[in-house]
Formats: C-alpha cells, structure tokens, sequence
C-alpha cells in the first residue's frame, strides 16, 4: 500500500465500483426514457464525454420532473430537498443512491461548481412561488438560475476548468436566448396552467392583460410585445454566439445549432405575425437541417 492510499482502500474499491456501475445504469435508464435533441449528435463524442452529458441530463430531468409533478407545491418542494439531499450525499462521499454517485464523479473528477447544480434546483422552487414576473430584469434573474447552469456545465464537461470560466458570460446569453424563446412560444400553454412568464412591465407597456392571453388570437397589443421580446433576445442569442464563435469541433457546431434553433424560433414566430396564442410556433425537421448546415459552415 502507497502511503498516499488511505486504510482499507483496497477492500473497499469493488463496492465503490459497483455503486457507480449502478449509478451509470440509472443514468441510461432516464435517458431512454426522455430522448432529447442532444442525443441525435452524441455518438460523434469520446465516450466519457456522452456519458458525462447524459449524467448531467438525467440530474436535470429527474429535478425538472419533480418540480412539475402533479401533487401540490408543498410536495414538489419536499421533492426537490430530496434530490439535494441525495447530491450532497453523494458529493461528500456517502454511498448515494441511483444516478447521485455518477453525478458526484463527474463533479470531482471534471471540477465541476457543484453551486450550478443547487442553482437549478433553486429555479424549480421558484416555479412553486411564482407564477408571474414583474419585469424581464426579474425573468433574466431566474434564467440565471434555470438556463444558465445547464451551459456553464456542459463547457465544464468539454473543457478546462479556466477554459470554461472565460466563456461562462457567452453561454449564459445563449441559455438565456433559448429559456426566454421557449416562454414566447409557449404563452397560451403556460397561461392555461396559471404561469405567466411575459414580464408585467411591458405587459402595462402595450396593454396586454389577462382578458388578451385568455383570447383565441393575439391582439396588436400583444403583437407588439412580442416583437419587443423577440427582438431582445435575438440579440441576446447574437452576442452568445459571438462569443463563442472560436469553438470548433462537435462541441462548437452543438452549441452553436441549438443557438440557430433558437433563431428559427423567432423567425417562426415573426412569420406569424406574432400571433402565439392562436397557434404554437415549433421548430421542424427541415429547420433543424437547416440549422445544422448553417452550423457547420460557421
């Protein structure tokens, strides 16, 4: 034994091994069960590489499912402190449950902010207590929370830890740009469920209430809000790539097609005449192509 190998390492090496061969299996259990976009590239990565993002993805659905789960918001909650229970846990070297020792792995072994990880869990309570926003400065402030994490994590995944940390401020803006174009596609939907997220201020700007979300087709109004949005997080989604137009490689080409789906949404959404309530703009398979194309040939 090394004098660096603590006592009992040895017989203890086979449990930890089988806890994380558990782990990864819980990993590729929530991954077949949600296929999701990022799945359609993640053959072209190096194996630890997938298998890091599919950890992090099975993390965020099994908090993003508890925070939409069908019980009450005081059950959702308890639901959440769980799952940060059970991080925590695992992080500070308990034997973990399900996935939580992959997550855990990842974590010390990429440098990873464990921070980010209890920033998301922090947005999904904040869904349980609001259910409006006073302003896009307020909404910004919760992408900050439910987006942005997600990016600062996949560079920590693809990159150095210093690497990752100079381009933090490029990836927030392209999270950001993709959480608040998903608010502006999904006005009715949210509305129907008591959420809404088009900040209240602007809302007052162009006099768009309650009685104008409940209608079947947008008001000028609500037209104009939209296009003040969208014109906002255009160049949102712009600066974002901007700053990361160095990227090269899959890693680049990914992140930079997700920012160009974000762009065809709003193009989507200006076809319409903004018109989100009537009909739920989307992104199809041709735009997807042509997002990829336009990506590779950065």
């Amino acid at each position: 034994m090394s004098p660096a190998e603590p006592k009992g390492a040895k017989a203890s090496g086979k449990p930890k091994i089988d806890r994380l061969a558990s782990a990864y299996a819980a990993v590729d259990a929530v991954v077949r069960d949600h296929r999701e976009n990022f799945a359609r590239f993640s053959w072209l990565l190096p194996k630890d590489t997938r298998q890091d993002l599919f950890t992090l993805y099975a993390y965020c659905r099994t908090a993003d499912d508890a925070s939409d789960d069908p019980g009450t918001p005081a059950e959702r909650l308890n639901a959440l402190s769980i799952i940060e229970q059970h991080l925590l846990n695992a992080v500070s070297g308990g034997d973990g449950v399900s996935f939580y020792p992959a997550v855990a792995e990842m974590i010390h072994r990429r440098q990873l902010p464990q921070e980010e990880f209890l920033n998301l869990l922090n947005a999904f309570r904040w869904d349980q207590t609001h259910t409006d926003w006073e302003s896009l400065a307020e909404l910004e402030a919760y992408c900050r929370w439910s987006a942005n994490p997600v990016g600062r994590l996949v560079l920590g995944i693809f990159y150095s830890h210093d690497f990752a940390v100079k381009h933090y401020n490029a990836a927030d803006k392209i999270c950001t740009g993709l959480q608040l174009v998903n608010f502006w596609q999904d006005v009715k939907r949210d509305f129907d469920s008591g959420r809404i997220y088009l900040p209240r201020d602007l809302r007052d700007k162009h006099g768009v209430d309650n009685a104008t979300l409940q209608r079947s087709n947008a008001s000028d109004g609500y037209k104009a809000l939209l296009k003040e949005l969208c014109d906002i997080t255009e160049t949102v989604f712009n600066d974002g790539r901007a700053g990361l137009a160095s990227l090269r490689g899959i890693t680049g080409f990914t992140i930079d097609w997700f920012a160009t789906c974000g762009l065809i949404l709003i193009e989507n959404i200006r076809d319409l005449d903004y018109d989100t309530l009537s009909i739920r703009p989307t992104v199809s398979k041709l735009d997807r192509i042509n997002a990829a194309i336009h990506s590779l040939s950065r």
